[in-house]
């Protein structure tokens, strides 16, 4: 993973513009898979749950979501409202379809 971006200003809080590399098997990323998902989390300090703040995901037939090169993840862009509370942590979970068909989920963790 690399520049996942927090941007807040007084009008605007954008986060996004993470690339991910695929680093496992390389016959692995050749045969690609049919499915991908990702889903940006923030712990903030002051909540038990974790909040989604970032998702997508694509499918296709078998080998048409490649993982031969990086990946750019998506980006959002929303007006910030109330106070500011402190993020603890910042984690990506991925899932995906193996070329054997088993589904694989992966726990990313940018902050801590």
């Amino acid at each position: 993973m690399d520049h996942y971006t927090v941007v807040r200003t007084e009008n605007k809080l954008w986060r996004g513009g993470a690339k991910l590399t695929h680093v496992g098997d390389p016959e692995d990323r050749a045969a690609g898979t049919s499915y991908f998902k990702y889903t940006f989390y923030e712990q903030k300090e002051d909540k038990q749950q974790a909040d989604v703040v970032l998702a997508g995901s694509t499918s296709g037939p078998p080998g048409s979501t490649p993982f031969q090169d990086p990946r750019k993840l998506g980006a959002t862009e929303e007006t910030p409202f109330g106070k500011w509370a402190p993020i603890r942590s910042v984690y990506l979970e991925v899932e995906w379809f193996d070329p054997s068909g088993e589904m694989r989920k992966d726990k990313i963790f940018l902050s801590e």
